[in-house]
């Protein structure tokens, strides 16, 4: 496939840069009294209102025709039918099998989550118990990324349906996370989950190795760790370095990528937390998504309109900076999730072809939950001197365990995406005062925060970025940018223990061992 650069439909588009960045969001209304039900489509229990947006019909028009000359349509038609969408590693890329895609129906993946569902019953129910004995009352899931991010949001999120044992997230090895977990739990009473597709990722082997000796430590028998330790991958005979019986492993497959496998036994600790039945209605929810994903005309497309409108903003306006703002604490590590989602999938400089992307890829995902971002960086988004699309999210139903005012919640959420278009005309004494406003957002409102919906909401994002990956022509399921650092921390972990670095490294990287190592041992 020929650059974007010189695809005709993005020819279009580029001609008319100018022209979109200067578009008054007020005017757009003030010519169409109709424009919420212009610029709006529902889908799988969301709402996106993207009116606030800078276009219009032929605006809408043109990205259509970006997405047909991109061929959007069979990308996604073969990413759904099982083909090697991920070039480089040869391999499938089929996460939306795992929650009964229509064109693919896989029995390994029926089978797995049949014996997921027949553990997860049995340990919530107290019949499969500890080495002592004990019922399960703590969880700890040990990842990394994919491995704990998904998980981490979908059990946050889903806090008030869960009656299954506590669940906790280790990923981080400095210490901190694994000491403040452990304190909460007893050994006699817990359950650790390993969850790494490889099995073979340093941070969590490592974390693993400290909560097995902890284990060890307080029931001084080996059989604990048989009985006690769950591994999850797509190597099951990885599992035996930490001692643990590949039979007892729970699988996923090459076809699965990290970011992308919430939907597969990498969900086991928030199964564990819900139960199967709520686990298969987050199941039902993604594949909803993906039904209106294949199905919807793409004009109409709910993730094929957020993915177009991401790539206008960060690509073709230098918008290079995308907020997520969720008005609901439940939420709180939607950001982080999508941080990763996003960059680790699209942050590429080399599409497809193995040529350089010749215009800027994912921009910067951040955010934090409304109201506490309002007194933190709102300040930017409306008086800075860059634009910053923003994706406002609410629940309209309340959401369970809701307290303190949620009317006064929904009503910051409608006000700050209304001032941002609007702004305020300050007068000359008090320049200080003036807010620009035209600075464009999506607000997406979900009918309510269950499990079906949020599946939906994470399969929206999943497909959004989908289709960002195929208008810039990258791949992204491959993610080699992250195994550099992996590598060159192996390397430099024995010089730490001492070694002289000065000859194997630059020069900044060897004084910075240097000053460590005085420091540590000073």
């Amino acid at each position: 496939m020929e650059s974007l650069q010189a695809c005709q439909a993005w020819q279009v588009l580029a001609e008319k840069r100018e022209a979109i960045a200067a578009q008054s969001l007020n005017a757009l209304f003030a010519a169409d009294p109709q424009r919420f039900e212009h610029y709006s489509v529902e889908a799988a229990g969301m709402l996106l209102d993207f009116s606030k947006q800078p276009v219009d019909s032929i605006l809408m028009a043109d990205l259509v025709a970006l997405a047909e000359a991109r061929e959007l349509p069979r990308h996604r038609d073969a990413m759904f039918a099982g083909q090697r969408v991920n070039e480089t590693e040869g391999r499938a890329a089929l996460h939306t099998a795992l929650r009964a895609a229509v064109q693919v129906t896989l029995p390994e993946v029926k089978d797995a989550r049949a014996r997921m569902a027949t553990l997860a019953k049995e340990i919530r129910s107290g019949a499969y118990t500890s080495i002592t004995g004990e019922p399960i009352k703590d969880v700890i899931n040990i990842g990394i990324g994919g491995s704990d991010l998904g998980p981490r949001l979908a059990v946050d999120a889903l806090a008030p349906l869960a009656d299954g044992p506590r669940i906790h997230f280790v990923a981080n090895i400095d210490g901190v996370e694994m000491s403040r977990t452990l304190a909460q739990c007893d050994p006699r009473s817990t359950l650790v989950l390993v969850a790494s597709k490889s099995f073979g990722t340093s941070e969590t082997l490592a974390n693993a190795h400290e909560a097995m000796a902890w284990l060890r430590r307080d029931l001084a028998d080996d059989a604990a760790i048989a009985r006690q330790v769950i591994g999850i991958t797509a190597d099951p005979a990885h599992v035996r370095s930490l001692g643990l019986d590949p039979a007892s492993a729970l699988p996923l497959w090459d076809w699965v990528g990290g970011r992308y496998s919430l939907w597969s036994a990498v969900g086991f600790s928030v199964m564990l937390a819900i139960g199967p039945e709520a686990f298969e209605e987050l199941l039902a929810g993604a594949s909803a998504m993906d039904t209106h994903f294949c199905e919807a005309p793409l004009a109409r497309n709910m993730p094929v309109i957020q993915g177009l409108l991401a790539v206008l903003h960060g690509s073709l306006l230098g918008r290079r900076s995308q907020v997520v703002v969720p008005y609901t604490e439940r939420l709180r590590y939607l950001p982080a999730y999508l941080q990763q989602l996003v960059m680790e999938s699209n942050g590429k400089s080399v599409d497809r072809a193995g040529q350089a992307v010749t215009v800027p890829t994912a921009a910067a995902i951040w955010g934090q939950t409304g109201t506490p971002g309002q007194h933190a960086f709102f300040q930017a988004l409306h008086q800075g001197t860059e634009v910053m699309p923003v994706d406002f999210i609410g629940v309209a139903a309340p959401v369970a365990g809701e307290r303190g005012e949620p009317l006064e919640l929904a009503a910051n959420l409608f006000a700050q995406s209304q001032a941002l278009m609007q702004g305020n005309r300050a007068d000359s004494d008090r320049p200080a005062l003036h807010c620009p406003g035209n600075r464009p957002s999506n607000t997406l409102l979900l009918h309510r925060l269950d499990p079906t919906t949020l599946g939906a909401l994470i399969a929206l994002y999943e497909h959004r970025t989908f289709v960002e990956a195929v208008i810039w022509g990258v791949n992204p399921f491959d993610q080699y940018g992250v195994e550099l650092g992996k590598r060159l921390a192996r390397d430099l972990r024995p010089l730490l223990s001492g070694g002289d670095p000065s000859t194997e490294l630059d020069a900044s990287t060897a004084g910075l061992v240097r000053q460590f190592l005085a420091w540590r041992h000073g």
